[in-house]
């Protein structure tokens, strides 16, 4: 699980939104860096949340900390189709290191 972060340096004050399925990396990442540039006085990053088996929360690390790998798979039968064809079974993951 992630969750995005931020700090507000005019109250001093650090808080965090909902937890996140790690599949939504990617559009986090665009969104986290948007506001960066978009609100100065707002630090914005993302965290992964580590959870045992139980789904306890173990840590919760900076996710610029933890080393990600990203995989895409793509469906060689749709990159030739049109593009109006269900693309469903392509997808982007990350592998955890």
């Amino acid at each position: 699980m992630i969750r995005i972060a931020w700090f507000d340096r005019k109250t001093n004050i650090y808080d965090y939104g909902s937890k996140q399925p790690l599949s939504t990396l990617s559009n986090k990442i665009k969104w986290v860096e948007e506001q960066n540039k978009t609100i100065p006085t707002t630090k914005y990053w993302i965290e992964f949340i580590n959870k045992d088996i139980s789904n306890n929360t173990i840590s919760i690390e900076n996710i610029e900390a933890t080393k990600l790998i990203k995989l895409e798979k793509y469906n060689v039968d749709n990159e030739t189709n049109s593009e109006n064809d269900d693309k469903s079974d392509n997808y982007t993951d990350y592998l955890l290191l």
